[in-house]
């Protein structure tokens, strides 16, 4: 619950005194910055292959809006896809690069209209191609 507090609270805090020059640097979020470079291919459906998850995330069009269909909420079939992202960016210390490494924050991810205080996610076209699973 604290963590939850502690996150609310920083997101207000970037609402009220954020720049708006770093809010676009990701503009796709997901994929503006899980991409295949010189250090590793580190594009979601790479990622996912690993964790052994559903061909489902090869199907999905736009990261992370397509992931809703199976991870809406805390009830669906993988659990709430907030919940997921925030424990992998900044919970877990195996992950803890998102932050120390990259320098990543909530802007990253998040989209922050400054006139309004709405704050959205930042979604864009998955960066990999579709693959068909060989037949069994």
């Amino acid at each position: 619950m604290m963590n939850r507090v502690a996150r609310v609270f920083g997101l207000m805090l970037l609402v009220l005194f954020g720049a708006n020059a770093a809010a676009e640097d990701y503009p796709q979020g997901c994929v503006s910055c899980h991409t295949n470079t010189d250090d590793g291919d580190m594009r979601l459906n790479h990622m996912l292959q690993r964790v052994s998850h559903s061909m489902a995330g090869q199907r999905t069009l736009v990261i992370p809006d397509g992931c809703d269909r199976c991870h809406a909420d805390a009830d669906s079939i993988g659990g709430a896809l907030s919940t997921l992202v925030h424990r992998a960016h900044y919970e877990d210390p195996v992950h803890e690069k998102f932050v120390n490494e990259f320098n990543g924050e909530c802007r990253s991810c998040h989209a922050v209209d400054y006139e309004t205080g709405k704050i959205g996610v930042k979604s864009g076209e998955r960066n990999w191609q579709l693959r068909i699973a060989p037949p069994e």
